[in-house]
Formats: structure tokens, C-alpha cells, sequence
């Protein structure tokens, strides 16, 4: 099944495993849009649910999430990079 989240993207739920994506255009120059996203410190600002981060960022890395999802289970899973 396949859900619209807010913002865009899309969450497909198979039977065994969970993925969640999410697509949008920032207006911003790329070294802005790094510097935020490599904050990692700060991701508990605007994305509550993430725990902690661990590993390195950096493309060919993969670095390992640990969430606490409201309402869900804890769980820590490496994230899919997709570069576009």
C-alpha cells in the first residue's frame, strides 16, 4: 500500500519491511543545504524522532539512524541514498 505523506514523498508499507521517501525542490544553494542536513546535533529540531546518527555522512557512506517513531516501535536501520 502507498501513502501520501505530508509534504509529498511516499511511504510503501510491504509485508516485511517499511520504506520511507520523500522528494522535494529547495531553493537554496547546495553548501546551505549540506550544512543543515550535516548538522547532525540539530536533527532533533526539526526531525524529533531521530535518536541518534551514527557513522559518517558523506556519499558513499552509510551511516546508521536509530528512530523512536510516535506511536511505533524503536528501530535502527541504514538509510537508502539515492543520489539524483
Amino acid at each position: 500500500a502507498a501513502a501520501r505523506p505530508r509534504g509529498g514523498g511516499t511511504i510503501r508499507a510491504p509485508a516485511a519491511m517499511m520504506r520511507i521517501q520523500a522528494m522535494i525542490t529547495i531553493c537554496a544553494p547546495v553548501e546551505a543545504v549540506w550544512a543543515q542536513l550535516s548538522d547532525v546535533g540539530g536533527y532533533a529540531d526539526w526531525i524529533p524522532f531521530i535518536v541518534s546518527l551514527e557513522g559518517r555522512l558523506a556519499l558513499s557512506a552509510r551511516p546508521t539512524l536509530h528512530l523512536s517513531p510516535p506511536g511505533a516501535r524503536a528501530l535502527t536501520a541504514p538509510p537508502d541514498h539515492q543520489r539524483r
